[in-house]
């Protein structure tokens, strides 16, 4: 038995949240009733979730499967208004926190070819300072192409938990204090990174 095949799961990921907006700049969708705008939606491409409506006339929208994520994306019109459709610049990724000592072995360009069929998209390996240099510890930020992280990841033979990122900035000196580095919220699975300190005022 190939236990290094059987345990590779390529995740099936695709775009779920879409930006639309007008095409054209005497157009906009911030004018269009909400009862006309839900029905053009449904009838291009049945049902999907209108998340928000923008005042600059911008409508983010939910797709909730890959069939549906590509008809919105193809959307060139939309109850007679000609609009565009793009992925959210943010939404559509995440970042999870995986510890393995073994990866501190591979280099980037390694990590990134071997992970990228399971939605691997950047890492970044947290550092510890030893004497004047810094050396690489067993915990990697990575960043995935899917809204949602995995619950764990295959590295080689490997099954690797992925736990939850939170990203502070703590303003209170005190909650700093001894912060160089990465700790671990207690009783939970979250990973906080102190990443600064800005003066309370």
């Amino acid at each position: 038995m190939d236990i290094i095949n059987n345990n590779i799961t390529e995740m099936n990921t695709f775009v779920k949240y879409i930006f639309l907006k007008a095409a054209d700049e005497d157009d906009s969708l911030s004018d269009m009733s909400p009862f006309r705008l839900s029905r053009a939606l449904a009838d291009s491409v049945d049902s999907c979730r209108i998340i928000t409506r923008y005042r600059s006339g911008g409508v983010l929208v939910e797709s909730s499967n890959a069939t549906q994520s590509e008809k919105l994306l193809e959307l060139s019109q939309l109850a007679g208004v000609r609009i565009s459709a793009s992925p959210h610049r943010t939404l559509n990724c995440c970042r999870g926190v995986v510890r393995c000592r073994d990866l501190t072995l591979c280099t980037d360009e390694e990590i990134l070819s071997e992970l990228g069929p399971q939605g691997v998209t950047k890492t970044y390996n947290i550092t510890a300072k030893d004497g004047q240099s810094q050396r690489k510890t067993n915990t990697f930020i990575v960043t995935f192409n899917s809204s949602q992280p995995p619950t764990h990841i295959t590295v080689g033979y490997e099954r690797i938990p992925v736990s939850l990122y939170t990203f502070l900035t703590l303003t209170d000196a005190s909650l700093v204090k001894n912060s160089d580095s990465p700790k671990r919220t207690v009783g939970t699975d979250a990973f906080v990174l102190v990443v600064a300190h800005l003066p309370t005022l």
